[in-house]
């Protein structure tokens, strides 16, 4: 067959050319499922174009007869046509080259291109088949896409992850297992599960595997070994399967560092086991009552206090111990309290011992909440104040004893003051009436004896009598003195004379002054005594210095 000049000519002349040459093959040609394209070798003129190709392009018989590839823009690039016919003309044919199509939608086509010569009665055409490969490309981008993310997952992890062929040697590994065990993954790659973990690791991994084969949640399982640098680690394991590179299934297993958390829970053992060993000696006991009241703990310690052990305990309500007759006060107390969520503090109540007697208990408590912010009860403290309370009631007793006595003995004293006070009031009234008579029954004689003729014994007596009465009249004298200590001795002794109420002609007649001298000293007694200006009488005032 003779290619025409035009592209025309050579659609329907190449077209009916071929169909006759050979039915068979032309048949064949268009019922193929690849796509397959005849175009002429030295123009790239398309002649004949299958129904596959038609449909994977969208393009309809007629309007691809007599066009080029390059007129249509089928092919995605020029560069893409350039490769496909320098590649034809070097080796004469190509096989699976991977290249892009355009379809009459715009839409590129990912395809594998394989091309030939073929002679048709001496013309060179050339046969270009194609095989749509978008889909798959597509799903290889997916799963390549897929891969890049869980291996990204599984890179990143926090968990150590672990592959393994055959329950023993180690495939692949992350980069947290490194972190985990100390050992590199070139040198992991390298060992089996129990040179790394131990022995009876792959034992215990490969029952966990069986579990979730079966469907089943395996169980947990925690792990210790040494690591690289023998220090001791724990791990929590989970295990499960994966299709590797060769599809086959294999083992995973995935490692959490637990070694902190370890620490913490033997730390928050060794906390609570001296906590409790605190409480069993303390003299107080711990508990704990839910949002019903209900016990939900109690320290061993509340046994010795109530008689009652820890289990009989827990199966009784806080009330079923308290006395019949304090029950309502105590509920009503503890509601209000319970109601508004508020603590108790230093509650006491009487309760009963398991042998009946009573005991006092003093309570002080808290209430608790879950995380989000719900009462679950209360937790508190509870103390045996009962020897407490006895000493205390002897104490009150007797100091209400002491009260009494107090009260008798301030009674009496103020009895004795008052007998006191009406002693010394007697005192002073007798001392007042001695002086009085001394100086107006007995002074004013001696005065007048003195006077007479009197020879020296009498004169002798009369002045051992004069100084026996002076004697008798001192305290007055004593007391003038303590009250106006400034009285000069001469002051003094007129005081006492105006006291005893002699006037101004009999002081200067007993003591032998003028008139002049004794007025002189009243005026000067007045002055000390605060009277001057005063119109107060001078022996009232001097009678009443006691």
């Amino acid at each position: 067959m003779k290619a025409k000049s035009k592209a025309s000519g050579a659609k329907n002349e190449g077209l009916d050319l071929f169909k006759k040459k050979d039915i068979d093959l032309y048949k064949f040609f268009h019922s193929s499922p690849i796509p397959t394209v005849i175009s002429t070798a030295k123009d790239g003129v398309i002649v004949e174009i299958n129904d596959s190709m038609l449909k994977m392009l969208n393009y309809k018989r007629e309007e691809v007869l007599g066009q080029t590839a390059k007129g249509l823009s089928i092919w995605a690039t020029e560069t893409s046509r350039k490769s496909l016919v320098n590649q034809v003309k070097k080796s004469g044919s190509l096989t699976d080259i991977s290249l892009k199509l355009r379809a009459k939608s715009g839409d590129i086509k990912e395809v594998s291109v394989s091309a030939d010569h073929m002679l048709i009665d001496g013309d060179d055409y050339l046969i270009t088949s194609f095989c749509d490969v978008t889909e798959r490309k597509d799903k290889e981008k997916t799963v390549r896409e897929s891969e890049e993310k869980y291996r990204s997952i599984v890179e990143n992890s926090h968990e150590g992850i672990i592959m393994t062929d055959d329950f023993s040697k180690i495939i692949f590994v992350n980069d947290q297992i490194e972190e985990i065990t100390g050992y590199e993954k070139d040198e992991l790659l390298s060992e089996t599960l129990a040179n790394v973990f131990g022995r009876n690791f792959p034992k215990s991994v490969k029952r966990l595997y069986s579990q979730s084969a079966a469907g089943k949640i395996h169980e947990k399982l925690t792990w210790s070994f040494k690591d690289k640098d023998k220090e001791e680690k724990h791990v929590e394991i989970k295990v499960s399967s994966f299709p590797y590179e060769d599809k086959k299934d294999r083992m995973v297993i995935q490692l959490l560092d637990a070694t902190e958390g370890h620490k913490a829970k033997v730390a928050l053992k060794e906390s609570e086991e001296r906590f409790f060993n605190v409480m069993d000696l303390a003299n107080d006991f711990v508990w704990e009552v839910d949002e019903k009241g209900l016990f939900t703990f109690v320290s061993s310690r509340a046994s010795d206090i109530t008689g009652y052990d820890v289990k009989e305990l827990m199966e009784k309500h806080p009330m079923d111990f308290v006395l019949s007759e304090d029950i309502e006060k105590d509920k009503e107390q503890i509601r209000a309290h319970w109601g508004e969520r508020k603590p108790l503090v230093h509650m006491e109540r009487a309760v009963k011992h398991k042998d009946g007697h009573e005991i006092i208990l003093e309570s002080s408590s808290v209430p608790f909440f879950d995380s989000e912010g719900v009462f679950r009860g209360y937790r508190g403290v509870s103390r045996d104040i009962t020897s407490r309370k006895s000493d205390e009631n002897i104490l009150k007793k007797r100091e209400e004893e002491l009260e009494i006595k107090t009260v008798l003995l301030e009674e009496a004293n103020a009895a004795l003051k008052v007998l006191l006070k009406q002693r010394e009031r007697d005192k002073e009234d007798i001392e007042e009436k001695i002086l009085m008579n001394v100086r107006e029954m007995v002074l004013p004689f001696v005065e007048k004896m003195k006077r007479t003729k009197l020879d020296v014994i009498q004169e002798a007596y009369i002045n051992i009598i004069e100084s026996h009465l002076d004697d008798i009249i001192s305290n007055f004298l004593q007391r003038i003195k303590s009250k106006t200590l400034t009285f000069t001795p001469r002051e003094t002794q007129i005081a006492s004379l105006i006291r005893a109420g002699k006037n101004t002609k009999e002081i200067t007649q007993m003591l032998g002054m003028s008139k002049s001298a004794v007025e002189f000293h009243r005026n000067r007694i007045r002055i000390k005594l605060g009277l001057n200006k005063k119109k107060i009488n001078l022996r009232t005032s001097l009678l009443s210095i006691k």
